[in-house]
């Protein structure tokens, strides 16, 4: 219901090459220009769940393995609360790696024909169990002081992503682009430095927006049991 004036981000990467260390290697440019793809990709995505979880309603959850947990049905009521929310439901679940590990172990753990069934299902095999579109399973980390860790460490985050977004559709997130000069949406730049090293760059136009928070959920999930008496 408001006009927002915006405007998408300039990013990029350089990646410096070594002409000894790939010389004989006819498609080196193009392998550097994948690994920049990848890295300015795997950017792209943090920065989106970390928008996601800002915007989230967060709902504590524990996945110990304690007898009666049951990850599928804390999951599903999210679900409802959030569409009675914005009266819309979300449709797609964004799992993290180690989140996704808590739910399986807890089925696993429960000595019930239901856990065992739950406990191994797939994604989309979820996703047809709780009625969204797509489930998926983030694994990427990242380095965070001595150790790494998940993407979206012990979260569940519920939302709504239509695919081919326009500006009127009921997205909760959106990614803006502007081509680049030459008009494509990623462009590659080659300078020589020297005889022996080149520098590939490449550079985008974007920037990652919640249009609108209402509706998004987060299962933030705890693996420790609670003490008797808490």
């Amino acid at each position: 219901g408001e006009i927002i004036l915006g405007k998408t981000y300039n990013k990029g990467l350089t990646l410096r090459v070594d002409l000894d260390q790939v010389s004989g290697i006819a498609n080196w440019r193009q392998v550097a220009v994948a690994r920049l793809l990848r890295r300015l990709f795997r950017a792209e995505l943090r920065r989106a769940i970390a928008l996601l979880y800002d915007a989230s309603n967060n709902t504590p959850v524990t996945w110990s393995g304690a007898a009666g947990e049951d990850p599928d049905s804390d999951l599903i009521s999210a679900l409802q609360t959030a569409a009675n929310s914005s009266g819309l439901k979300p449709n797609r679940v964004l799992f993290g790696d180690s989140a996704w590990a808590a739910r399986s172990l807890s089925h696993r753990a429960q000595s019930t024909a239901g856990g065992f069934a739950s406990a191994t299902l797939s994604p989309e095999a979820l996703a047809g169990l709780v009625g969204v579109e797509q489930v998926r399973r983030c694994t990427q980390r990242h380095q965070s002081g001595a150790v790494k860790v998940g993407f979206a460490e012990n979260l569940v985050l519920l939302f709504s992503a239509y695919a081919h977004q326009s500006v009127e559709d009921p997205s909760n997130i959106k990614r803006f682009v502007t081509p680049c000069e030459d008009g494509s949406l990623y462009r590659v730049y080659e300078q020589a430095l020297t005889g022996k090293i080149t520098d590939i760059t490449v550079e985008h136009y974007s920037n990652i927006v919640i249009t609108s928070s209402v509706g998004v959920g987060a299962l933030v999930v705890s693996t420790e049991a609670e003490e008797e008496g808490e």
